[in-house]
């Protein structure tokens, strides 16, 4: 266990690291460009702006009239791992404190939408809850292409397809 908490820790210190000088890197090359350069940037950005803003009132969407439906018929549950059935004595205890939360939310606040805490999965069994981690911080990533909004936007754009609800209601 502290061998693995060493690991950890070596880790965190070189995240750090990096981090730390990605952002010394990005404050030098900022401060050698010269004033001139700067300023254009700054008029180059309004005008980047206005140009944005009219592609994106240029954009049409359309929705597919055929939507897939899931039911129950189109999946085979018998085929599905024990853990898709049945929850363990941990998971139910922790739905009971999720479902505790809401009630206490839903009293506090009952002008606001329920939570949607723990939904029926396929075998009409309530999901195990997942936590994401309050330790998670903000890092640089190695894909630069992903820090301006063009580059970013043509990624998306390239791989993500957007698929409506069949009721975006509910």
């Amino acid at each position: 266990m502290e061998v693995l908490r060493e690991k950890v820790e070596e880790e965190e210190e070189a995240e750090r690291e990096e981090a730390a000088e990605w952002a010394e890197w990005a404050r030098m090359e900022k401060m050698m460009r010269p004033v001139e350069v700067r300023k254009e940037e700054i008029t180059l950005k309004q005008e980047t702006l206005r140009d944005l803003e009219k592609k994106l009132s240029e954009i049409q969407i359309t929705v597919s009239a055929e939507l897939p439906a899931f039911t129950k018929d189109t999946i085979d549950i018998s085929k599905l791992p024990i853990s898709y059935k049945t929850n363990t004595p941990k998971e139910e205890h922790l739905l009971q404190v999720a479902d505790n939360f809401s009630r206490q939310y839903s009293h506090l606040c009952p002008d606001r939408v329920p939570l949607f805490l723990h939904p029926l999965n396929e075998c009409e069994v309530p999901v195990r809850l997942k936590f994401v981690s309050t330790t998670l911080r903000p890092t640089l990533m190695p894909y630069p292409e992903l820090y301006n909004w063009d580059s970013c936007a043509q990624f998306v754009s390239d791989f993500l397809t957007m698929v409506p609800l069949p009721d975006p209601l509910k």
